[in-house]
């Protein structure tokens, strides 16, 4: 379903603005007004708006604006993928960053300094966590003294969050995740809609 403007205002004016020149205007007609039929979204309108003056104030067009609202929505959605899919993604991930890590392994000597490299890692978080101990995030910051390969040490350390032993468990992740995303491609959508 879409609506016009002039219907949006109409409707949801109090939750937009009460400014009929932004409801006129061509990119609030083919982006906003399309969000705000959405039920899920209908009361976000006084936030769209201050989006939108944050958006001018930084001089990013609305078009790349929304792009980037839309995708802080669609991180927001809960994962409606099977645990088994989940689990792969995340051991693919770790073991990419992994690599990562050895590739520029002179550029830090202790956990905090790798960390500060890679902040956004989901293996510096797993690391992070209270019960992990301070020799295991010693050695992730030595990765010159690893003594298995990236993928080996993913796994060895997705054991700490979810408690798995088996390498079959883990190579069945892989399996179901290899199969969505060649089901849903890259850009595959991991949450309901």
């Amino acid at each position: 379903m879409t609506l016009d403007a002039a219907t949006v205002a109409a409707h949801f004016g109090q939750f937009v603005s009460n400014d009929p020149q932004l409801m006129e205007q061509t990119d609030f007609k083919s982006s906003v007004a399309l969000l705000l039929t959405n039920s899920d979204l209908m009361m976000v309108g006084r936030r769209i708006e201050k989006l939108r003056v944050r958006a001018r104030e930084l001089d990013i067009p609305w078009s790349q604006a929304e792009i980037i609202l839309r995708q802080g929505i669609e991180k927001a959605r809960p994962d409606t993928r099977s645990i088994k899919v989940q689990r792969g993604e995340m051991l693919v991930r770790v073991i990419e960053e992994l690599k990562r890590i050895k590739e520029r392994g002179k550029e830090f000597k202790s956990f905090e300094e790798l960390s500060k490299i890679f902040p956004d890692f989901e293996v510096v978080q797993i690391m992070r966590q209270p019960e992990v101990p301070e020799s295991d995030r010693d050695y992730l910051a030595n990765p010159g003294q690893w003594k298995t390969r990236p993928e080996s040490y993913a796994r060895g350390i997705l054991r700490i969050c979810w408690g798995e032993r088996s390498q079959e468990t883990f190579k069945s992740y892989l399996r179901e995740y290899r199969s969505w995303k060649k089901q849903h491609g890259r850009s595959g959508n991991k949450r309901s809609t």
